[in-house]
């Protein structure tokens, strides 16, 4: 006999109740105790009218099989956090202070060879809406997004870099990450009234993170950092990919560092590495938030937590172990910002 009765056997009851029935013999036919039966009449007890329209006390199965429904969700799954206040401790320091994921965050506890329960993703969401966690639902990344791929043939021949190199002239070979050393290129902005923004180097294999500090959205700010990253990137770097913004315009002084080329209007999964890198610095600058404050000293804490943050889609490695790795086969050893 299971804990619970059916809602079949709940129909059967009711059956037996119309034909005066004992609670005992009720109970014998179906398979339970008296005390299982007196439990569903009262979870099904109801008041009903008559046709003189006097009250009557009833037995409703379906009452009493959506009041268990409701019980259930109320209860929810089992909590494993109780008795282990060593995993939500943990949980809250790697998403509440070192702002991981909590797929990554979990993937850290298990590193460390703890005896803690298994809990899933899933878990930790459901623990953090329940606030049995000392951190909020604002201390969770953003959620998954799809790069919508919406191609419109009329929208290539409104590109703007006509004169330039197109993506579809770029070598194939970039596009299955087997090569290292091609960059996507890309800017992250803050308020509109803020001046500051930030320029990212993402390089296609390794998801190495390069992020400069601008005085402003333009191209001659743009070309001016790549200048000064030119030393350090002229020996590893074959290409970069950028859209069409009006701060990439400067493709003769971009080509300086490496040929250059240019997204489809509207395509923003052509660089779909730059567009998941910048949810992780979205992290430490909300979109819409001024980016004034901005130090050289804070985008190089930005830099290196993405460098040094395992990566489901690197098999957790990090990539800035993957980065001096391939340095290293290159012959580059004393490599810096």
């Amino acid at each position: 006999m299971g804990k619970h009765l059916t809602k079949e056997q709940r129909y059967q009851i009711e059956a037996y109740l119309k034909l005066n029935t004992p609670v005992s013999q009720i109970a014998a036919l179906i398979g339970c105790s008296r005390r299982t039966v007196y439990r569903e009449l009262d979870r099904g007890r109801c008041d009903l009218l008559d046709s003189h329209y006097r009250t009557y006390t009833a037995y409703s199965p379906d009452l009493a099989d959506n009041r268990v429904k409701q019980n259930k969700q109320r209860i929810g799954r089992k909590i494993k956090l109780h008795n282990c206040a060593g995993l939500a401790e943990l949980l809250a320091y790697y998403i509440g202070k070192q702002h991981y994921s909590p797929e990554t965050a979990l993937f850290e506890i298990r590193q460390m060879g703890l005896e803690l329960p298994l809990v899933s993703v899933t878990s930790v969401y459901r623990y953090v809406r329940r606030r049995l966690l000392d951190i909020t639902i604002s201390d969770l990344p953003v959620g998954r997004y799809r790069i919508k791929q919406v191609v419109k043939q009329d929208l290539y021949k409104s590109q703007k870099h006509l004169n330039d190199r197109s993506i579809e002239d770029r070598p194939a070979c970039v596009a299955d990450r087997q090569e290292f050393g091609h960059i996507e290129i890309d800017t992250v902005l803050g308020s509109r009234e803020s001046g500051k923004c930030l320029l990212v180097l993402t390089e296609r294999k390794t998801r190495f993170e390069i992020i400069c500090l601008l005085g402003k959205k333009a191209a001659a700010e743009v070309v001016s950092a790549l200048g000064r990253l030119r030393n350090n990137m002229i020996d590893w770097v074959k290409t970069l990919t950028c859209d069409n913004g009006a701060e990439f315009a400067n493709a003769a002084g971009m080509e300086l560092l490496a040929p250059t080329y240019y997204c489809h209007p509207y395509s923003a999964w052509e660089r779909g590495s730059n567009e998941l890198q910048n949810k992780y610095i979205r992290r430490f600058c909300p979109k819409g938030r001024t980016m004034q404050h901005l130090t050289e000293h804070d985008v190089q804490q930005i830099m290196d937590w993405m460098n040094y943050y395992p990566r489901k889609s690197l098999g957790w490695q990090r990539p800035a172990d993957l980065f001096y790795a391939e340095l290293h086969k290159l012959g580059i050893k004393n490599f810096s910002f």
